[in-house]
């Protein structure tokens, strides 16, 4: 027997799990797979299609267009770009092809909510005989009907605005192709191709707005049914030898739920029956059951009944169950590859080949301090590992692409979780009520987990990274290189976290030419530094962060040096007389020695330079119109030790 403190948390913790179960239970069997195992139960139209007539015309006159612009596209082409021809029409039939699949998809939809409609409207007539009161049968039926009605309508409405939508985008595509084609022939193959990619484009959104569509009408559903569910279930206690029952009486039938056990046996056997109806879940306390086998009737049960039996160690289900195994004590699903339910006692590794770990699998595991996720598992579902309060940190492994609702809930003493780059989607509560300094631990820093913890308010740790960032404070040449003597500031930009805080920064440079490394500054606080070059040329920097355990991240980068200087020429005058010559006196703010001018003028109606001199030491030269109009003067300067160029311009008047 447990200690009494043991068995207070224990109770509290299993009315904690029943009170969760209790709102649920009745009518879980309706949807028999989570949200991540399958396809939830979709209330829809009747076979007849008569409540959905989805206007699925509209697809057929889009798809007819495009294979019209296919046509049109290889009637010009073929004039001009034989050559081109099939590549081009093969691509733009391709996205006829899209829109046939987008075609599928819708009739899918109407399909599918026809079929379910009359799945549902059956299973309301099986149940009308089992009720009594007529009056609440007949409202029942009239709000399902409603209801169906209304979203039949509103899956219309959406659907025809998608296609409403998808046909003037494709219209407007294809008028504009034909006008390309009769303005500029020349240019018909790269515009083809534009069309071709906005209409795959188009057509793509028609698809993922249908996808949409269908989850939306699925949730719609799924809510639906629940509340026709819940206004038409009756339930009864019943009890034999052993055992009390709850009978709940539904539209899609009657089953029973083990709510009692009466004895105080080890090991206990649940029966498939009561009084003809089939058992199809338990749902009761017990501190003496170490072993339990489940009847081929069992169906819907998660981790959260087994959580309440617990002095567990075994599960045992019948061979001729169709959804349910038994390997070893454990509960799988029949493939197998599912981890549904393991009992408290029992210890367990879950082996690799198992691909998903059900809801509420390790529900309530409270002295479980570690566990091993195999490489192999994609899915970690709702609940599965809520109020395991000894697990101190845990390691998603690569591969995991979805985590369920409230999966590490009220794990108090989880204080860390690797993440993976592979996982897609966390869903609400997923890590709620965790140790006050847990965090994220991810691998990359571009990841799915490391925006999801940033969105919430979770710490990350992230891989330690340095990125180098580069602040102007004079401007740079034209072609992106920095005078010699100019101020630059080199920042560490870009941390991504690392093992601790506390870190330090340090930054090194080569000059031109030089294979050692200079330290402008040892690892300090300093994320930043003033670097000023003396020479011309290309420099190498390097920016290193080191984190307080004495991780280095590195980071390196280069910038290009030139002696840069003012172009400081002049004219003798800006208005000369007709046969009278203007002076050009050139100059630069560098040493004479290493500068050369080149000079030109030209008319400014004139669209030809006349050079009249290219690049040589003359500082003076002289330049007489020929006739009476407005100039332009060019003189260019030309540092000949790196080839830089600084340009500067006059304007001259000649008068008649």
């Amino acid at each position: 027997m447990k200690s009494s403190k043991k068995l207070m948390t224990r109770v509290l913790t299993a009315a904690l799990a029943l009170s969760m179960v209790a709102g649920t239970s009745v009518c879980a069997f309706a949807v028999e797979d989570t949200e991540f195992d399958g396809e939830p139960l979709v209330i829809a139209a009747p076979d007849d299609g008569e409540d959905i007539q989805v206007e699925l015309s509209k697809l057929e006159v889009l798809k007819q267009k495009i294979e019209a612009a296919a046509q049109k596209v290889y009637s010009k082409l073929s004039q001009t770009t034989a050559a081109k021809l099939a590549e081009i029409v093969q691509k733009v039939k391709a996205s006829h092809q899209i829109m046939t699949d987008a075609y599928s998809k819708v009739s899918e939809i109407k399909t599918n909510i026809a079929e379910q409609a009359v799945a549902i409207r059956e299973a309301a007539q099986q149940m009308v005989a089992a009720l009594e009161d007529e009056e609440q049968i007949a409202q029942i039926m009239a709000e399902a009907e409603q209801q169906i009605e209304q979203l039949v309508q509103e899956a219309e409405a959406q659907i025809n605005e998608i296609m409403a939508s998808a046909e003037e985008v494709s219209q407007q595509l294809l008028a504009e192709a034909t006008a390309q084609f009769n303005e500029i022939k020349l240019q018909i193959m790269s515009k083809a191709m534009q069309v071709y990619m906005n209409i795959q484009q188009a057509i793509g959104n028609v698809r993922e707005e249908i996808a949409k569509l269908k989850e939306q009408i699925q949730e719609l559903s799924v809510g639906l049914l629940q509340e026709i569910l819940n206004r038409t279930t009756k339930t009864e206690n019943v009890s034999d030898e052993k055992f009390d029952y709850t009978i709940y009486k539904t539209l899609t039938g009657t089953y029973a739920v083990v709510a009692g056990y009466k004895g105080e046996d080890e090991e206990v056997v649940i029966p498939a029956y009561i009084n003809d109806i089939p058992v199809r879940n338990i749902m009761f306390f017990s501190e003496t059951v170490k072993s339990v086998t489940l009847p081929e009737t069992i169906k819907d049960i998660t981790g959260i009944p087994v959580a309440m039996l617990f002095a567990l160690e075994e599960i045992n289900v019948s061979e001729d169950n169709l959804y349910f195994k038994s390997v070893d004590g454990v509960l799988y699903d029949k493939s197998g590859k599912k981890v549904v339910a393991v009992p408290l006692n029992k210890e367990y590794t879950i082996p690799e080949g198992v691909t998903a770990i059900g809801e509420a699998a390790f529900f309530a595991h409270t002295e479980m301090t570690k566990i091993d996720i195999p490489y192999t598992v994609r899915l970690i579902g709702a609940n599965a590992f809520e109020n395991c309060w000894g697990l101190e940190e845990i390691e998603i492994p690569s591969g995991v692409e979805k985590i369920g609702d409230r999966a590490f809930l009220n794990c108090k003493n989880l204080k860390k979780a690797v993440m993976p780059s592979t996982v897609e989607k966390i869903y609400d509560d997923a890590f709620a009520d965790v140790a006050e300094d847990f965090a994220f631990y991810c691998d990359d820093v571009c990841c799915y987990a490391y925006e999801y913890a940033k969105q919430n308010g979770i710490k990350v740790v992230a891989p330690l990274s340095v990125g180098l960032m580069i602040d102007f404070n004079t401007a740079p040449f034209d072609d992106f290189t920095l005078p010699v003597g100019g101020s630059i500031k080199l920042s560490a930009d870009n941390v991504g976290g690392g093992s601790g805080e506390g870190y330090t920064f340090a930054f090194y440079y080569k000059k031109p030419g030089s294979d050692k490394w200079t330290t402008k500054q040892g690892f300090k606080d300093n994320d930043s530094v003033d670097f000023v070059a003396e020479f011309e040329g290309t420099y190498k920097f390097c920016v290193k962060v080191k984190d307080s355990e004495g991780k280095i991240a590195k980071v390196y980068g280069d910038l290009t040096f030139r002696n840069g200087f003012e172009n400081t020429s002049t004219i003798s005058e800006d208005t000369i007389k007709k046969g009278k010559t203007v002076t050009v006196n050139c100059a630069a703010s560098v040493d004479p020695d290493q500068v050369q001018y080149a000079v030109y003028y030209k008319k400014t109606t004139d669209k030809k330079w006349v050079t009249k001199q290219d690049y040589g030491e003359n500082t003076e030269v002289t330049i007489k119109p020929a006739k009476a109009a407005d100039y332009i003067i060019c003189v260019k300067a030309k540092n000949i030790n790196d080839g830089t160029i600084s340009k500067k311009y006059f304007n001259v008047k000649v008068e008649a």
